[in-house]
Order: C-alpha cells, then sequence, then structure tokens
C-alpha cells in the first residue's frame, strides 16, 4: 500500500503524538540516504513490500549471523549475554560480549549487531561497551562509520559514557574496521537535531530529491508520483540536490520551467582541453519539444567488425555470471553468450569470451556505463599471461557509449537509462517493467531451484539489452555522420534530431533599438505611449495649440486629391455566354483608379491611371458580366511602383519606411506601411517561375560554387545558403547547416566545409581561403620555421599557377603544366613528420583535401577560388546589418527569391530596376536585356 500521505504534508501522522515519533537508526540511515525517507518514516508511513528490499534483508540476515558467529568465536556461553531489551542491570553482569540487543531512550532508540566490553568508566562500573557494526560491503563507507556513532550516542544515554572507538566488521573475510567516533559527534548531533525537527508537525517536508537509491526504496512509487504531479526536477535523473536548489532559488521549479533556460555556448577558441558537461536544461527541452538535440555533434567510432556487450553480474558477491554480445559483421548479426553455473566458473566463460573475440577480426567493442568494463578489469586478476593481453587488447578497443551520449545526444527521456532511450528508439523487452535489480532477483531464485525458465528469461533480457546498445549506437553514428536516421516508428518528427546551434541566441544580444518583447501587457501600452509619433499626434495636440495646426497640415498633405495622368476606357462588345453582340446594355458604371510610377529615360513620374467601365447585362440570356480585359484583383498601387519600392529596399538596401518617405517627398503620395510590405510578397510571387529557372540552370551547368552563413529570424535561427555559377545566383535559406539535402538538391552534380564532402562529383576547395588561413598562422608563429616552410612551398607553388591563370586564362592546355608540381607538393606535405603542433594540423588539413586543391588544373573553366558565391554571400552579409532578427521565415524566403533574380542581373551586366519595371520573367530577359 502506499504512504497514508494524501494532500498536505503537515496532515501525514496526525495520529500519532510528537513525543511518540522515535529517531531510530533506521531512520537514522535512511536520513543519510534520503531525507525525504526518513520524513516519512517519522510520520509511521507503510510503504510497499520491495522485493529487492526483501533480498537485501535476507543477505544482511546471513551475513550477521555468520559475523556473530567468528564474533563470538573463543568465547563461552558465559562471556556472551543475548537479551532483547538492554537495561543497565545487564551491563553490570559484565559479559564480554553482547548481541543482538535493542535499547531505547527519550526519542532514541537503537538495534545493536553487538556490544563489545572495553576498559573504562561509566555508569556499569570499570569498564564501558563500544558497539559493533556488521557490513557486507568490502570497505565501510562515511554513512556505516556515522550509524555506528549514532549507536555510540545511544550507549551514552545508558552507560553515562561515550565510547571513542567502535568495530565495524566489513567484507566476505569478516574483516575488523576500528573506527574514531569521537570525531563524528558534532556530525551526529547535527543530524539527530535534524531529524527531531523533521518529526514535528510543524516542519515542512524536505526537498523532494529522486536518485538511483528510489529503485531500492518502498516509496519509491509514491514519490514518483508526486514527483510528476508537481513536474519535479529530481525527473532529470542525475540532477543533484545542490543543482535543484540553485534552480530553486531563482524561481525555477519544474523541468518545463528549466527547458526556457537553455542557451548555446560556444567553445573558447584558446581552450586547450574542452569541457563535456551535461546540461539538465537542454535535457527539459528534448522532453518539453519531444526531439533529439545534438550538442557539439561527436565524432562516433565505426568499425567493420561491432561488439555489442553487455554483462550481468551480482555486485554484492562480485559475481560476473553471464557475457552477453551482438556481433555485427558487415550487416550480418549474431547473438552469443557465456554463462557461469557457479562462482568458480567465472574464469573459464571470461577465457571462452577472450578465444571467441581472438577469432574475430579487428573490431570494436560497444558498451554502455563503467559497469561492463570494470567487471572485466575484476576479471583480470584471474586471467594467465595471454589472456590477460588479450584482454588489454579488448579494453583498448572499446567504446563507452553512454560518454557520448551524456554530454552530446539529448533524449526527450527523463534518464539516460538504456532502457528509456532505448523504447524512445523502438527497442521492447519482453518483460517491459523488467531492470537490472530483476535480474538479480531471477539469478537469486535461479540458484536456489535451477529452474531453466528463470536462466531463459536471463538470457533473453541480456540479449534485449544488446539489441538495445545497438539501435543506439547506430543512431548517434546516424547523426554524428549528418546522415538521415532510418526510423521504424510512426513518430518520425521526434526521432529528427536537431543540432543546438541552430538554437535561438540569447536576447541580451538583441540591437539597441529593435522593439523590446514585453513580458507583461501593461508594459506594451506604455511603451505604446511612449513613441515619438504617438505623443505628437495624440498626447501633444491635446497640450499646446501649435501642434493641431501642425497634425492638421500633415493630415492635409496625405489626403489630397490627385487628378488622373490618363483615363482608360473599357467597352465590351459581345456576351461572353452567348456570343451575341448587339443583346448587351450597360447597367451601372464602375471605377477604379491605380497609382503607378512611370519611368522613361529622361526620368520617373508619378502616373495615376483611372480605368472605366460598366456592368452589362445581355438582353437574350440576361447574364451580367463585365469586361473580360478588367484589370484583376483590388490592387491600388501598380507593378511599377511596386517594383520601384522592392527595387530600393533590396538593392539599394533603404528601409521600407525611407522608401516611403522618399516617395512622399519626390512624388508626393504616401503609401500605407502594410501595402509596402506587400510588395515584396507580390513581386516575389511574380518572379517564382524565374527563380526555378536559375536553380535548373544552375544544376545543368558545368559548374557551381556554393557558400553559407547564418541569418536570425524573429523566433528562429538558421542558414542562408547561396549556390552561384559564372552569371547567375540562387539563394535558399535552411534550417540547419547539415548538408544532407545537397545530394538531393544538386542532383549527380567550395570551401572546406566538411558536408560538401559528401557530394560524388569532382570538387575544388578555395585556395584563397586556405592562402589566407596559412598566412594567418605564420603571422602568429613567425618564429616556427618546420610552419614557414611549409608555407613557403605552398606560395611558390601557387604563385606560379596563378601567373599562367592570368596570363592565359583558366584553359586546361595551359594549367596541367601545374599537374606535377602540385602533386610533387602534396606528396612532400604526406612525407613529413612536422613537430610543431600547427603545422602538424595544417598539414592534416591539406592531406585531407589531397587532389581537391587542385583540380582547376585539369578542366577549363575552372576557378581556384570561390569568389562568386562569396561575392553573392557578402551583398546578403550587409544586407543582414540592419534586418538580422527581423526576418520571419516566409518573407526572408521572399526576400530571396527577389535577391536571387536582381544578383543574376547584376552578373550579366543588367540593369535591375529596369528589368523589374518591364515585367518581364523569363531568363533570355536578363541576358538579352539592353538596359
Amino acid at each position: 500500500m502506499k504512504p497514508t500521505l494524501l494532500e498536505d504534508d503537515t496532515a501525514m501522522g496526525a495520529s500519532s503524538t510528537e513525543t511518540g515519533r522515535i529517531v531510530s537508526d533506521s531512520v537514522f540511515g535512511a536520513y543519510l540516504q534520503c531525507k525525504y525517507k526518513s520524513y516519512l518514516m517519522l510520520r509511521e508511513c507503510t510503504s510497499n513490500r520491495n522485493p529487492y528490499e526483501a533480498y537485501q534483508e535476507r543477505l544482511h540476515d546471513a551475513y550477521c549471523g555468520s559475523a556473530e558467529a567468528k564474533l563470538a568465536s573463543g568465547l563461552g556461553d558465559a562471556d556472551v549475554l543475548r537479551v532483547q531489551s538492554l537495561t543497565l542491570s545487564d551491563l553490570k553482569l559484565a559479559r564480554e560480549l553482547i548481541l543482538n540487543t535493542t535499547f531505547g531512550s527519550n526519542d532514541l532508540r537503537s538495534t545493536f549487531h553487538a556490544l563489545k566490553k572495553h576498559p573504562g568508566q561509566s555508569r556499569a562500573g570499570a569498564f564501558h561497551y563500544e558497539p559493533v557494526l556488521y557490513c557486507r560491503s568490502r570497505k565501510p563507507g562515511k554513512k556505516d562509520k556515522l550509524l555506528l556513532a549514532f549507536q555510540a550516542m545511544v550507549m551514552n544515554e545508558l552507560q553515562g559514557a561515550m565510547p571513542s572507538h567502535g568495530l565495524i566488521i566489513c567484507g566476505p573475510n569478516h574483516t575488523t574496521a576500528g573506527v574514531r567516533l569521537d570525531v563524528l559527534k558534532d556530525a551526529v548531533c547535527s543530524t539527530v537535531d535534524l531529524l527531531r525537527g523533521q518529526s514535528s508537525d510543524a516542519t515542512e517536508a524536505p526537498l523532494l530529491v529522486l536518485g538511483s537509491h528510489c529503485d531500492k526504496c518502498g516509496f519509491s512509487g509514491f514519490c514518483r508520483e508526486r514527483a510528476a504531479a508537481t513536474d519535479n526536477l529530481s525527473l532529470l535523473r542525475g540532477m543533484k540536490e545542490s543543482e535543484i536548489r540553485r534552480h530553486n532559488a531563482r524561481g525555477i521549479f519544474t523541468v518545463h520551467q528549466l527547458s526556457y533556460t537553455f542557451r548555446p555556448r560556444k567553445t573558447p577558441k584558446r581552450a586547450k582541453r574542452t569541457a563535456k558537461p551535461h546540461h539538465s536544461a537542454l535535457k527539459a527541452l528534448a522532453i518539453r519539444e519531444n526531439r533529439v538535440y545534438i550538442h557539439n555533434a561527436p565524432v562516433f567510432p565505426a568499425s567493420e567488425t561491432r561488439v555489442f556487450l553487455d554483462i550481468e553480474g551480482l555486485p554484492d558477491r562480485d559475481l560476473h555470471y553471464l557475457i552477453g554480445a551482438i556481433v555485427d559483421e558487415n550487416g550480418a548479426e549474431t547473438h552469443h553468450h557465456f554463462w557461469a553455473d557457479t562462482d568458480d566458473m567465472q574464469r573459464v566463460i571470461t577465457t571462452q569470451f577472450l578465444d571467441f573475440m581472438a577469432s574475430l577480426a579487428t573490431c570494436r567493442v560497444f558498451h554502455y556505463g563503467r559497469y561492463d568494463v570494470d567487471a572485466l578489469k575484476r576479471l583480470r586478476r584471474e586471467l594467465d599471461g595471454p589472456h590477460q593481453k588479450q584482454l588489454d587488447e579488448v579494453l583498448n578497443s572499446s567504446t563507452n557509449v553512454l560518454s557520448y551520449v551524456y554530454p552530446h545526444v539529448y533524449f526527450p527521456t527523463y534518464s539516460n537509462g538504456l532502457k528509456d532511450i532505448g523504447r524512445f528508439l523502438g527497442s521492447e523487452w519482453s518483460m517491459p517493467d523488467s531492470s537490472g535489480l530483476d535480474s538479480i532477483l531471477w539469478r537469486d531464485s535461479w540458484e536456489r531451484n535451477h529452474n531453466p525458465a528463470l536462466k531463459a528469461r536471463i538470457l533473453q533480457y541480456n540479449k534485449e539489452d544488446c539489441i538495445a546498445l545497438r539501435t543506439l549506437s547506430n543512431f548517434i553514428a546516424s547523426v554524428s555522420s549528418g546522415k538521415d536516421v532510418e526510423t521504424t516508428r510512426e513518430e518520425q518528427h521526434c526521432r529528427s534530431a536537431l543540432d543546438t546551434s541552430v538554437l535561438r541566441s540569447s536576447e541580451s544580444k538583441r540591437p539597441l533599438f529593435r522593439r523590446p518583447e514585453f513580458v507583461f501587457e501593461e508594459f506594451e501600452f506604455v511603451n505604446k505611449c511612449a513613441y515619438f509619433d504617438y505623443q505628437r499626434d495624440k498626447v501633444y495636440v491635446r497640450t499646446a495649440r501649435e501642434f493641431r495646426q501642425i497634425t492638421k497640415r500633415i493630415g492635409r498633405i496625405q489626403n489630397r486629391s490627385r487628378k488622373p495622368n490618363t483615363t482608360v476606357l473599357i467597352r465590351c462588345k459581345e456576351c461572353p455566354y452567348c456570343k451575341r453582340k448587339r443583346s448587351i446594355a450597360p447597367l451601372v458604371e464602375i471605377s477604379k483608379e491605380v497609382i503607378d510610377l512611370r519611368v522613361t529615360k529622361s526620368g520617373a513620374k508619378r502616373w495615376i491611371v483611372r480605368y472605366v467601365t460598366w456592368r452589362y447585362e445581355c438582353d437574350k440570356c440576361r447574364n451580367s458580366f463585365m469586361p473580360s480585359d478588367w484589370p484583376k484583383g483590388r490592387a491600388k498601387y501598380g507593378h511599377g511602383l511596386a517594383a520601384w519600392c522592392v527595387y530600393h529596399n533590396v538593392a539599394r538596401k533603404q528601409p521600407m519606411l525611407q522608401v516611403s518617405a522618399a516617395l512622399n517627398d519626390v512624388f508626393d503620395f504616401l503609401v500605407p506601411r502594410d501595402h509596402l510590405y506587400r510588395f515584396k510578397t507580390r513581386i516575389a510571387d511574380h518572379y517564382v517561375d524565374t527563380y526555378r529557372e536559375i536553380l535548373n540552370g544552375l544544376i545543368h551547368g558545368p559548374i557551381v560554387h556554393m557558400d553559407e552563413t547564418t541569418v536570425k529570424l524573429h523566433n528562429d535561427k538558421g542558414y542562408v545558403w547561396v549556390v552561384a555559377g559564372l552569371n547567375s545566383v540562387y539563394y535558399f535559406y535552411k534550417e540547419s547547416r547539415r548538408g544532407t539535402f545537397l545530394k538531393e538538391f544538386l542532383g549527380e552534380f567550395s570551401d572546406f566545409y566538411t558536408a560538401y564532402d559528401s557530394m560524388d562529383c569532382p570538387q575544388q576547395k578555395c585556395l584563397i581561403h586556405l592562402m589566407r588561413d596559412l598566412n594567418e598562422d605564420l603571422r602568429k608563429n613567425p618564429f616556427d620555421e618546420e610552419l614557414r616552410e611549409l608555407v613557403h612551398k605552398f606560395a611558390v607553388l601557387l604563385r606560379a599557377i596563378v601567373a599562367s591563370v592570368d596570363k592565359y586564362g583558366l584553359k586546361r592546355r595551359h594549367l596541367h603544366k601545374h599537374g606535377k608540381q602540385s602533386i610533387r607538393f602534396l606528396n612532400w606535405v604526406s612525407s613529413q613528420e612536422f613537430r610543431s603542433e600547427i603545422a602538424r594540423k595544417l598539414c592534416d588539413r591539406i592531406r585531407k583535401a589531397g587532389g581537391k586543391l587542385f583540380t582547376f588544373l585539369e578542366y577549363d573553366g575552372v576557378p581556384w577560388n570561390n569568389n562568386n558565391a562569396e561575392h553573392a554571400m557578402h551583398w546578403f552579409a550587409r544586407y543582414r546589418r540592419f534586418s538580422d532578427g527581423l526576418f520571419t521565415e516566409r518573407s526572408l524566403r521572399e526576400f530571396l527569391v527577389i535577391l536571387s533574380v536582381l544578383q543574376t542581373c547584376e552578373y550579366n551586366n543588367v540593369n535591375g530596376l529596369r528589368f523589374l519595371l518591364s515585367g518581364e520573367t523569363g531568363l533570355e530577359g536578363i541576358t538579352g536585356f539592353k538596359g
């Protein structure tokens, strides 16, 4: 049954009086493990019987029996006292040993494993008793020593003397360890005071913190239910109490609140050893968004033969009875297991496993967590020399998958346990709620009755763990290499891993004059009333008369009517339904005015066209209609005016408000702001076909140049890419920098970005980038002779090639003669063993690029730099200075359509404004247009 706590913590345990709440050694030990557990125990709440707790109690009782027998060995019955409740009269009997007894005084009580007589003054006489504690661990911990000191404090209540020392019998060999208790007295007293405070009804419940101890606790069901109801931060496994309190001090109490606090930080360029912390806020964000986040994508090791290892054992006995492995050899998978019936067979199954590993080709072993590797290291002591070397090779080729998950891959799961992540990735277990603790209980039951079904259950459980590890490893390998992740579940959007670099950066870096985002609606209202124009038009006019005249004057300018420059009469000659000409009659006159600009060779002027027509009715078929050539839509402004505004905004980098002010100053009319921004949509829609035609021409062209840069949207961050040829430019937007789309984007169809390497086509790296990097490194390290030699050889080679280009152009018949020189240079770089770290890094960079540095020598018309794409990208970067953070995704895509058309005009030396005014949409209009 659950604890008898419902809603109010202070109401729990109200049936027992405050003085009836006893601080026992079980409560004291619970406090050292979990403060909330001791709080529940002091409220006399009952817990569910945990099978693992029962198993531990059985092992503890058996150990106590053996430890007691060893402690009492050599003593006669007259020297040993066994009594249930200890009194001062019992102490005065002066027995050498008192076993398994209990004493309580006031609100303290303890059950002693044993009390050992020691010289010294006390109420019992010229001796006192020291407590003895049994501990199954090989080495007692701090909690065991504090518990022993607590028992000494309880004995002080009875005998009037605080023992200065105590004994702990620990380990399978019943080793005796002495403990100084006087140095622990202050810590124990403060803990007892805190427990007395917990027993008070007026005391608030301590902070609920879930942890690894919860799996073994009978209160775990209640605590998890309570934590889930409040969205407690400790649901994120691994968060320490200090970290939770630090977040609480900032007003963050739930996982949902924490999810909004993650801010990606760039790794310092000068950091020698990069830290790999775990970001709890990013974990919370992954849970809220239900997606996987990649933080500083790791390089996951690959191998043709992979072994996924999982070891089952009994930690209390230091027994490892099952080694399970799934072997993946070039896609073919096999499962293997090595089972030990007894403790003595550990060495046998270890050698069997190592002999099996030796039969495999070069492979890499994957495991999850430290348990498997630590188990193999402990087993190493039992092996002979050759097998120890084999084990060392296995350990050297091992990879802890958790070390990649913890700092780099954030799954939408509350823990990084293999079970939780495996279930998210689609793995299944035949017993869904099974855990490592269950496997311990199954093994214990099997040892007592040797039921084949239990052994089969353990083997199946181990195999399913190996399968989950393989699934997780494949996932990490896919996201680290930039490949699309193959999924089998329906929630495919949950698997689309997102790199944290695309997350929005801190708001503290927003431009000074950017409109702020207010937390409260009241601030929004106050800010609106503080604008300059609002105060002049709405506030000052109520304060001073002169502002009323100014306001009226502005209104007259804006609302002044204008005479049309021309009137166009549109008549209908026949009925569009029955095709009769003489049976139609005009009914109602309809007119509309379109404000436009008329651009000639000598200048531009305001041009207002008034269209007039009538609604007709056919006397024969009785249908009403309007002429077919009547201007469609409700547009008040013409194409010329829209093209003029968009051109000055995009090509001349003028904000739309400045364009509007210029129209008012020069042409004496104002365009409402909403119409100005609709002009972009209108022009972008007009040139969509041209935009696609530009891309099609680039894809089928002989050469493309590519580059990318970041862009901030209103509520997001992404990347603008550019694909450029010799006479055309194509911009487009993507959410991330991952280049997996390039193959599909460019079909069969440059810079040192690794995403380009996935494309199966000849590539040319940008040598101007490499030259600048080499030059900058040499300037920073002027005394590095190895670096100087490397840079000088490259400079001599590049100068000779560029001189030929400058003299003959990009012709293969003149450039291929430098091929042998470039090969000699690459061979020389490959043969060098530099001692300088910076020289080694540059050498590795050149080796990796290899022949891609000089591809242009074997082709006609291929440049040695990426200037075509960089020029186009620099243009966008200049525009980004005043518009970054103001884009929406839709407005950015529309902008890139227009920019692609205008830049293609520039690359063809065509007047972009005149092309937009012409209304033409085909590429022939660009290449053949005479400006």
